[in-house]
């Protein structure tokens, strides 16, 4: 959650310029620190703030964006699949980060099919309701 937290408090900050988001990165930071190490917190802090100040978002961004609810949704069935398929399997420790690779991989195709069958249709119909205003 520390997490999730930071990152959403860096980009609202990088939208709308309010100090308190600021306060409430920083808290987050702190808590990301306490329940991880310091190199996860400098690998977030990269990461946030690649991704805010690069002014032409990839396509692989705008991609991920699209599918990640679907994602969120599915990557934890995926994931456990995966553990428990690749248990029964000798693996060698040296394609440990290989194999997480394959993983991610696997859970973003997934999500995209999610995403194409399940989370896109009730929102293109839901584009098409005309609500009254009142």
């Amino acid at each position: 959650a520390p997490i999730f937290a930071m990152g959403i408090a860096i980009m609202h900050y990088h939208l709308t310029k309010r100090n308190e988001y600021l306060i409430c990165s920083a808290f987050s930071a702190m808590l990301v620190f306490l329940n991880f190490n310091l190199p996860i917190l400098l690998l977030l802090i990269a990461v946030t703030f690649f991704i805010s100040y690069v002014k032409k978002i990839s396509t692989y961004f705008n991609f991920l964006g699209e599918i990640s609810y679907s994602l969120y949704i599915i990557h934890p069935l995926v994931l456990i699949y995966l553990i428990g398929l690749l248990k029964k399997l000798p693996i060698a420790p040296s394609l440990e980060l290989l194999l997480l690779l394959v993983k991610v991989l696997i859970a973003i195709g997934s999500a995209y099919i999610f995403y194409i069958l399940i989370e896109r249709p009730p929102i293109r119909y839901s584009k098409k309701i005309s609500y009254k205003k009142q």
